[in-house]
């Protein structure tokens, strides 16, 4: 995809397509027009196949103009799925922004901006297999030395405790049903500053400036532990358009983009230092152009102390291009 002539990408080779920690793509009212490319482009839209997406922000203009929006969605609408013990979890999802548009000197120079913001809390519906009340009485048996199991290692007691607590079916053997709904949590900001200066009657010069930033936090099987996604995503651009002859057009464009991504395990309770079995630094990482991240071997962060992000990843694109349209024949 191309924002403004830059290449507006995601953080790596595999994770290509451009979107925020929401699934979506932002900032809609800041588009002023889009192509999309199926087949038989030109060289400038390579590095990848399939469908050639670009897109131009909106500009300025002698009128000021804005808009602003909000679109709210909850459960107060929603039914009771097959995971849900005897009511609806929360939900709640707030979608709003603005634009605004106009002349900072008439006929010379404008100004436009964009500003979209996502907002979720979610109540995902968990259903796991856990011990049961007997099976957490026996524990504390073995914890007091009253029950002898043979080849059972008693350092691994104090883990117990933090299986979910039953509270669905018992389905015997000492296993029952926990019915739980760790909160789903995601934030992103979306925005876009755009300005266009018309030095004269042959040349206009167009900078603008997009930033997506975005964190999540997403439960796992186990409703004690999630998962912690950082995104950002940047895109700068600069343009200058000079008309050579009523046939001939010239355009040098400047650019850079950058995309961020982090990736962390996120305890909803911390653990004590003394149940810690992962040895050694807290973090390790390798250095590699373009991306930095954990090596296979290296340790994972301990549980619930997690100074930096267990995986991180930047990509850094730099975009320069000058070309020249020369228009033949009539334009009825």
């Amino acid at each position: 995809m191309l924002l403004n002539g830059i290449e507006y990408t995601g953080s790596s080779q595999l994770a290509i397509t451009p979107g925020g920690v929401s699934g979506q793509l932002l900032g809609i009212d800041a588009v002023r027009e889009f192509n999309v490319l199926t087949e038989a482009y030109s060289a400038e839209y390579g590095k990848r196949s399939g469908a050639q997406v670009t897109v131009v922000t909106q500009s300025g203009t002698n009128l000021l103009h804005g808009t602003m929006f909000e679109f709210l969605r909850n459960s107060a609408m929603d039914a009771r799925n097959t995971f849900d013990l005897n009511y609806v979890p929360p939900f709640r999802r707030n979608q709003f922004g603005g634009a605004l548009g106009g002349p900072v000197k008439k006929d010379r120079l404008f100004l436009f901006g964009n500003y979209e913001g996502f907002q979720q809390r979610l109540a995902v519906s968990s259903l796991s297999a856990v011990p049961d009340s007997n099976a957490r009485m026996d524990c504390c048996r073995m914890r007091q030395g009253s029950t002898q199991v043979t080849g059972f290692k008693p350092a691994m007691l104090p883990y117990f405790a933090f299986w979910p607590t039953g509270n669905g079916q018992n389905l015997g053997g000492g296993v029952q049903l926990a019915y739980y709904n760790p909160k789903q949590t995601i934030q992103e900001n979306f925005g876009t500053l755009r300005g266009d200066y018309i030095v004269s009657a042959r040349d206009t010069l167009s900078a603008a400036y997009t930033i997506d930033d975005g964190n999540s936090i997403i439960p796992l099987s186990d409703p004690l532990f999630a998962s912690s996604v950082a995104l950002r995503a940047q895109v700068a651009s600069l343009r200058e358009t000079h008309i050579l002859s009523p046939t001939l057009l010239n355009s040098f464009t400047a650019g850079f983009s950058r995309s961020a991504f982090n990736f962390g395990s996120y305890p909803y309770l911390a653990l004590p230092a003394s149940l810690d079995f992962v040895t050694g630094p807290a973090w390790e990482a390798s250095v590699s152009a373009p991306a930095r991240s954990l090596p296979p071997s290296a340790p994972s962060p301990r549980p619930g102390r997690m100074p930096r992000p267990e995986f991180s990843n930047r990509r850094n694109l730099i975009t320069l291009t000058d070309g020249y349209r020369w228009s033949r024949g009539s334009i009825s």
